[in-house]
């Protein structure tokens, strides 16, 4: 009986020691247009047609704003860009500066079929820290989900 009590006094000061040493952290997710060259059949970013891009200024003054309201929390923010495809955000190349600057922790959810040799330098100098992208099988299954020829 001793000797679950000590191991749940354990247990406690383990994770309280844990949980102090960890940084918070803050998700946002920023969509940032509807570009899409897929037709992903459960997402409709691509549909109506007309692009739809956020404004800079203000996505600029938002994720600044944002950053220095959490760290006076001492809150780490931690950024995804999406989209349709953010990588066909028209200034992407600017946004990603701008989040290396402030050094922000950045994951892109694209498509890998727009990652040129170019946006993989700019996202290796920026520090960006992951890549997301979904496979759907073989080419058959992908084609199905993302439309024709989105796997080559």
């Amino acid at each position: 009986m001793n000797t679950d009590k000590n191991f749940k006094i354990y247990i406690t000061r383990l994770f309280k020691k844990r949980a102090e040493s960890t940084a918070k952290t803050f998700s946002i997710e920023l969509l940032l247009t509807n570009r899409c060259h897929n037709a992903c059949a459960y997402c409709g970013a691509w549909e109506g047609g007309k692009p739809a891009d956020i404004d800079f200024t203000d996505l600029r003054a938002f994720i600044t704003n944002t950053k220095f309201y959490l760290q006076g929390k001492n809150i780490q923010p931690h950024i995804a860009l999406c989209g349709g495809d953010p990588l066909r955000y028209p200034l992407f190349g600017n946004l990603v500066q701008l989040l290396a600057k402030l050094e922000l922790p950045v994951l892109i959810k694209g498509n890998p079929s727009t990652i040129t040799e170019d946006r993989a330098n700019l996202l290796k100098r920026s520090g960006c820290g992951a890549v997301k992208m979904t496979l759907f099988g073989n080419k058959t299954t992908h084609n199905r989900h993302r439309g024709p020829d989105t796997l080559d």
